[in-house]
């Protein structure tokens, strides 16, 4: 095994939660030129990541309920909005509005939060109506961008929890909505927005993750390869030490 394969395993183990599943392949990628053979490694790297953010996201809200059951539930209440020809829907007890942080946290992000719930029920318990209905919920929050006075939760806390659950539903989603959220995650992309790779410490390791996401999504080898070279650069190897 050379050098390059060890270091990239070392890195995706450090990146928690995403890459933890990711390094599950990580021995096995091959840094191919061949576009087809990226994403194949990708579409693999997606099912491990499924996989085990199925075993640690808690869904139990949404587990045992129908389409009918959640959109009249009385705790999370939900209303449909067409946006430029397209079905989403968004919470009518979240204060989108809102654009201050209160006690460290933006309340608008719930959304993509339950999104993320959702999306992982629906792939636990085997349901394509509730993955679409979630697909239509992250469809919402990337053509409306909503976003805050903070520029941590701009570009990486929203986009963190927000792929969370695009990483199951974006296939359901409409080409518009897949565009809009993709455009989105060019704000916290090493490979996109260079700038971002300035950033250290837990910042820089959300920054990588959500890199690593957006390339698994898009099936992009060079910005997965942008991720993987601006972690090498803070980790020494361990055959080199």
């Amino acid at each position: 095994m050379n050098k390059l394969k060890i270091k990239r395993n070392k890195f995706l183990k450090c990146i928690i939660p995403t890459a933890s599943v990711i390094a599950l392949t990580s021995l096995t990628f091959s840094c191919s030129s061949n576009s087809i053979s990226f994403i194949e490694d990708a579409n693999n790297m997606l099912n491990k990541y499924r996989e085990m953010v199925a075993e640690s996201i808690n869904s139990e809200f949404y587990d045992d309920k129908t389409i009918e059951q959640i959109l009249e539930n009385t705790e999370r209440p939900m209303e449909e909005l067409e946006i430029s020809g397209i079905s989403t829907y968004y919470f009518t007890n979240i204060d989108y509005d809102n654009l201050e942080i209160r006690d460290d946290f933006w309340p608008a992000k719930d959304h993509v939060v339950r999104a993320r719930e959702m999306a992982v029920s629906a792939y636990k318990n085997d349901r394509p109506d509730l993955m679409e209905l979630a697909g239509k919920l992250v469809s919402y929050w990337v053509l409306t961008d909503h976003r805050c006075s903070n520029w941590w939760w701009n570009e990486i806390g929203g986009n963190r929890d927000m792929t969370g659950a695009a990483i199951f539903c974006f296939d359901t989603m409409p080409k518009k909505a897949q565009k809009a959220l993709l455009g989105r995650l060019e704000r916290s992309s090493f490979y996109y927005r260079p700038e971002t790779k300035t950033h250290t410490g837990a910042n820089l390791v959300d920054f990588a993750e959500i890199t690593l996401k957006s390339s698994l999504l898009r099936k992009n080898r060079k910005e997965f390869e942008a991720a993987v070279k601006r972690m090498e650069e803070e980790i020494t190897d361990e055959n080199t030490e």
